[in-house]
């Protein structure tokens, strides 16, 4: 998602500027967000010019790649907080679960992930990365929307990593995820319930020093 992605960002915020006849029922998150080195160091004070977060669909999958079609572009404009605004209903842009070895039920449930991305004007044709985490505890989150009431299990590995699901969702739509370290490099993931009011939008920052 380059130079094409980032055209469908320009084409984003160009029709966010023109009145939409259709209303659609939306899911409003106010999140905060700051900015990270490439290490993850919380970089305090930092501002930047220009900033759009950028969350596109990763169809049919909890882990996964995006590709151009994208949800909502927030631009922050330096406030401390923005607001993420997803349709309620993603039924025709989700997909049944692909990652393998999961298992989910029921089978024909869909399945979307949020994908988590930030564009900076001098990054030219570079996305920089993004992510959710918790300002207290150092658990991380995605948000996955179901189509349906369903339970995810199994174990996906990915590098050095390991990831146990027990997934339960009670009612279609949108739910975070969270993911808790129980031993080194192995994760517990599970819906969270709680408020959303300590989680924050982590904005990679490329080439960016520490000091």
């Amino acid at each position: 998602m380059k130079k094409l992605g980032l055209i469908f960002i320009a084409m984003w915020l160009v029709g966010c500027a023109t009145p939409n006849r259709d209303v659609v029922a939306t899911d409003t998150y106010s999140l905060q967000y700051a900015y990270l080195s490439p290490s993850g160091k919380t970089l305090k004070h930092y501002s930047e010019q220009g900033l759009s977060l950028v969350f596109p669909s990763i169809p049919g999958n909890i882990y996964g790649t995006p590709g151009d079609d994208i949800i909502y572009v927030a631009t922050p404009e330096n406030a401390q907080r923005f607001s993420l605004v997803l349709p309620k209903d993603m039924d025709r842009r989700a997909l049944p679960l692909t990652d393998s070895p999961l298992a989910i039920e029921p089978p024909e449930t869909k399945v979307l992930r949020l994908g988590t991305f930030n564009f900076l004007p001098r990054y030219q044709d570079v996305m920089g990365g993004g992510g959710f985490s918790d300002t207290i505890s150092d658990r991380t989150y995605i948000l996955v929307y179901f189509s349906n009431a369903a339970q995810v299990t199994g174990q996906y590995t990915a590098y050095s990593d390991i990831y146990n699901h027990n997934i339960v969702i009670d009612a279609p739509g949108w739910h975070w995820l969270q993911f808790v370290e129980t031993s080194d490099n192995v994760f517990d993931v599970s819906a969270y319930e709680g408020s959303a009011e300590t989680i924050q939008f982590d904005v990679y920052l490329l080439g960016v020093s520490e000091a």
